[in-house]
């Protein structure tokens, strides 16, 4: 191969990589910007994440939690991040992309895992995957670690 056209691989290398990080550039961007942060009330001051007691059920969720990926859209401390987090909203109302409003509650949170698109929390994109395939015992430890975590 000659001279040029190994440099000229190398510059369409480049700007191959450069194109693909601009655009996980503008998608996280994206999301991050689509959510609407003023219809979010502003949530109450909640005890750190680490003094909250979990049950031995609610503990093995807290592992599942991190172990499936769940943190890296959700957070535990009611910090703003791409997915609503499971910090002080268990038992209040939440605001639906339709329009609707829901209990956050077992039935709620058991779906949100299972079937993700089946309801929207405003202000958020439909981006999560279906946790469908989790056996039922992961899905009973993750759903009471957001009720204990959620209160």
């Amino acid at each position: 191969m000659s001279v040029d056209k190994q440099r000229r691989k190398e510059i369409l290398h480049i700007i191959a990589q450069a194109v693909i990080g601009a655009c996980i550039g503008l998608l996280v961007f994206s999301i991050l910007m689509y959510r609407d942060k003023s219809s979010q009330p502003a949530p109450e001051p909640l005890r750190p994440a680490s003094e909250v007691q979990l049950s031995a059920l609610a503990q093995r969720g807290a592992e599942l939690f991190d172990q499936r990926g769940c943190a890296t859209c959700h957070s535990t401390d009611g910090s703003a991040s791409i997915g609503p987090t499971v910090r002080g909203v268990w038992g209040s109302q939440r605001e639906l992309e339709d329009g609707s409003v829901v209990l956050v509650d077992e039935a709620y949170v058991r779906e949100s895992i299972v079937d993700p698109q089946a309801k929207i929390a405003k202000g958020y994109l439909p981006a999560m995957a279906s946790y469908a395939w989790l056996p039922e015992d992961e899905i009973d430890a993750l759903v009471a670690f957001f009720r204990e975590m959620g209160q």
